[in-house]
């Protein structure tokens, strides 16, 4: 496989000039016994065929097959002979759960109208907010470049978050991609409503030195049409596990539709495990919103240590991934996600963490302006043929 210095240098020289906070680009590895090698003037990639495992929670936000492009080029006219080339390999076969992937950065433009003429569609999109990034409209128009601390060797970090408020599932990165590009198909959701409570503290990983704070007494806050709304924003708790299961279970339906998530016959009882992790509160952190003893919303965080996959895409650390972001269907519009995500900020933030990522579906007419409104912007987008499910 030709990855000529000068390649990987030009490569790495598009990715920082259309987005500095991209992490660093990686050579692609060698090939393993499910890889293929591609190559032409001016690109490079490495083609992967998985089988999913019909027992992983991955697998609500996967296609049972999937051929995964990682690659390098200088240009899009070399971009557009590599797809070229893949598309003429066996495994690629798009369709009904059988999904052929690439990962690019969002704000390298000049790499869409390949993708576009070749059949591809944006799926999901993975997107940051740095630390201090207030909850505005402002950043849906930001394009300037992002400051961010670069990421310090001791730390590590389907959210396909919907704008119901979101899903997420988490994914192995693809074959080598560059700084652990997740080539992730989910989708989240995200809404918005309003309120604050009493959070408890939680301590993070073991190792990583990081800590949610908790605010202050409890209270309820927000206003529709000058009318009170009694919602609490607070830590999960056992007593939440069926009712947060079931909101986790309504996202997955709501990504579903999107074709980048799918209703599998293992997909409650992996969310069920999902919600035990987060209410231990080691490998995941969640918060619930709550209206007169009713769970409306929840969001659910993985820290640094436990997000190593999603961290590694960004300069910025320590990183950590929203992976679960929902309101109740009843209850969009009217302020919960908006609440609900302004707490979990303020945590992560009072916490050190640098920089949060989440997923959503392209899709989803929802999400990506609410995610803006929050301080997210695109950082990587997930382009494919074929569906998941």
């Amino acid at each position: 496989m030709d990855q000529s210095p000068q390649l990987l240098a030009a490569h790495q020289a598009r990715r920082d000039a259309v987005d500095p906070l991209l992490s660093p680009s990686n050579p692609l590895p060698a090939p393993a016994d499910n890889c293929t090698e591609l190559t032409c003037p001016g690109a490079a990639g490495l083609v992967q065929t998985t089988k999913a495992d019909p027992d992983a929670f991955v697998f609500s936000f996967v296609a049972a097959h999937e051929s995964r492009l990682a690659a390098k080029a200088n240009g899009p006219k070399p971009f557009a002979r590599l797809l070229d080339l893949w598309a003429a390999q066996d495994s690629y076969r798009p369709g009904p759960d059988s999904i052929a992937t690439i990962t690019w950065p969002s704000r390298d433009t000049e790499m869409t109208r390949p993708l576009l003429e070749r059949g591809f569609a944006p799926l999901t999109i993975l997107a940051v907010r740095l630390a201090g990034r207030s909850m505005t409209g402002a950043a849906s128009t930001d394009t300037s470049t992002d400051r961010c601390a670069r990421p310090d060797s001791n730390t590590a970090a389907s959210a396909c978050a919907c704008a119901n408020t979101g899903t997420s599932a988490d994914r192995v990165t693809g074959p080598g991609t560059d700084g652990g590009t997740p080539d992730r198909v989910g989708a989240e959701a995200a809404t918005s409503a309003g309120a604050d409570a009493e959070v408890a503290t939680a301590d993070g990983p073991a190792g990583n030195n990081v800590r949610a704070a908790a605010p202050d007494a409890s209270s309820t806050v927000g206003a529709r049409d000058g009318a009170t709304v009694d919602i609490a924003v607070r830590r999960i708790e056992e007593r939440d596990a069926e009712a947060a299961a079931e909101l986790w279970l309504d996202e997955v339906r709501w990504d579903a539709q999107f074709g980048v998530a799918a209703l599998r016959r293992s997909t409650r009882d992996r969310i069920a495990d999902q919600v035990t992790q987060t209410i231990t509160g080691d490998e995941k952190w969640g918060w619930v919103a709550e209206r007169e003893g009713r769970l409306v919303g929840l969001v659910v965080v993985q820290p640094p240590g436990y997000s190593d996959w999603a961290a590694k895409t960004v300069r910025a650390a320590p990183a950590a991934y929203l992976t679960c972001g929902i309101v109740a269907a009843q209850e969009r519009g009217g302020g919960v996600g908006t609440a609900l995500v302004r707490r979990v900020h303020a945590e992560l933030d009072a916490a050190g963490i640098s920089a949060t990522l989440l997923h959503y579906a392209a899709c989803n007419p929802l999400s990506g302006p609410f995610w803006s409104r929050c301080g997210y912007r695109p950082l990587l987008t997930a382009w494919g043929r074929g569906t998941v499910g």
